[in-house]
């Protein structure tokens, strides 16, 4: 085993063992959650190697031509690509733990890898030599480097990719017929109140139309990708638009206003092709799939932002370099090559005009919604988090809180997350205490 895995991350093996003494989420756990990760402090420079491979967790496309531009700077080197289509995080550790890991990690930016690994060192810092970030910080968004960053804020063990925002893209014939605002800005403000959504859900349908997939709509629209609590572990998820959603929810429930039709299913793409469903909610890459399931509806379709004022993000990677890395210099170039292209490209499509969207500039709509993504802090909890905030929310759906008020409501599943997990915020709490 490489020697800079040569500690045990107390950390990381405290908390699993305390979260499974407290709130116990459906889904077994998977390879590699048991803690046992051993980890080192700082760059390893001597273990950028004479490989002549590059293995590269995670894969696009777009990657492919790459291949000639990092031979030009390295005439030997092998790009070898590992797609990986599902969560690897717990695959990522397994590797670390036993010293095989890869050159490069692309991870999903979301609190099943960002959570657990942001307090695990398995990642070289990447501001430091011989990487120096620093110098290509300024192109980042305190949002996206708020998943790239550890939790003290002092080391960066990923540099972020473009997020994609979350968006609402609808059928603008539809409820142009039924009277709604069409245009992306006026159906966007439009949308913002509950009572205006909800208003659109019971009408459209009367006409067999939806724009809601599930009784869960609101809640995923407003709280994906949020995370539970603040940098200084105080929970957020309180106050008058927590409430707002409860509500919207509970109104849902009692008028049926959830289609229960999945888009990834071939019933769903095919409500999609026909209008069926008239509105989606989607990360920005969403346009791709949708001429994907609904050719003949070019022009039919336009895209604005998210209902009830929320502003969130469906899709975003991080690449990083693991401690283990047997080519640095190639890895970092690589990465840094990536990002450029990224750049590169959304830059170029700033000032297209999307033809499937009826013309509409989709692309600058996506740069002004990136601007607003909130901060977000995840934890080693998320999980369980999520595990208790579903049941919670189940059991208000199910009219099992019927004697509460929308207030009440989140007051109480407030409480239910204070005495659940109590003491394992204390010790995160203490943790990031001590790096400072």
């Amino acid at each position: 085993m490489s020697r800079i895995f040569c500690k045990i991350s107390i950390l990381s093996l405290c908390i699993l063992l305390l979260t499974s003494c407290s709130y116990k989420n459906t889904a077994g756990p998977k390879s590699g959650e048991n803690g046992n990760l051993n980890v080192g402090e700082g760059n390893d420079v001597v273990k950028s190697s004479k490989s002549n491979k590059l293995s590269i967790w995670g894969y696009d496309p777009a990657w492919v031509k790459f291949r000639a531009e990092m031979k030009k700077k390295f005439p030997n080197l092998e790009l070898k690509f590992i797609d990986q289509n599902v969560d690897i995080t717990n695959d990522f550790l397994d590797k670390a733990a036993a010293g095989n890991a890869p050159d490069v990690v692309m991870l999903k930016a979301e609190y099943r890898s960002i959570g657990k690994l942001h307090y695990m060192d398995v990642f070289d810092d990447l501001l430091n030599p011989p990487y120096n970030a620093k110098e290509i910080m300024g192109k980042f968004s305190k949002t996206q480097l708020c998943f790239a960053l550890s939790p003290d804020g002092k080391k960066l063990n990923a540099i972020p990719m473009a997020q994609y925002p979350s968006v609402a893209y609808y059928r603008k014939d539809i409820l142009e017929k039924y009277g709604f605002p069409s245009d992306p800005d006026e159906l966007g403000k439009y949308m913002e109140d509950p009572d205006n959504w909800l208003n659109m859900a019971m009408e459209l349908k009367k006409h067999d139309h939806w724009i809601a997939q599930w009784l869960t709509e609101p809640s995923d629209i407003y709280f994906r990708n949020k995370g539970f609590y603040d940098n200084n572990f105080n929970y957020i998820r309180k106050g008058p638009e927590v409430e707002r959603i409860l509500y919207a929810s509970r109104v849902m429930r009692q008028f049926e206003l959830a289609s229960n039709i999945g888009v990834w299913e071939p019933s769903g793409q095919e409500a999609i092709s026909s209008g069926k469903l008239a509105m989606i909610y989607m990360g920005s890459w969403g346009e791709k799939k949708l001429k994907e399931w609904a050719p003949k509806s070019k022009g039919l379709w336009r895209v604005t932002k998210l209902p009830f004022g929320a502003n969130a993000f469906d899709g975003f990677h991080v690449l990083g370099i693991p401690k283990d890395s047997k080519n640095k210099e190639a890895a970092w170039e690589f990465i840094k090559m990536v990002i450029d292209n990224e750049n590169k490209d959304i830059k170029e499509a700033y000032d297209k005009k999307n033809d499937y969207l009826g013309g509409q500039y989709s692309e600058k709509l996506y740069a002004e919604l990136r601007k607003r993504l909130p901060t977000v802090y995840f934890t080693p909890l998320e999980i369980k988090f999520d595990g208790l905030w579903q049941t919670e929310l189940q059991n208000y759906y199910g009219f099992n809180y019927e004697q509460l008020n929308d207030s009440e409501a989140v007051k109480f599943i407030e409480g239910r997350f204070d005495e659940t997990f109590k003491r394992e915020l204390n010790i995160l709490k203490n943790y990031v205490k001590s790096q400072k």
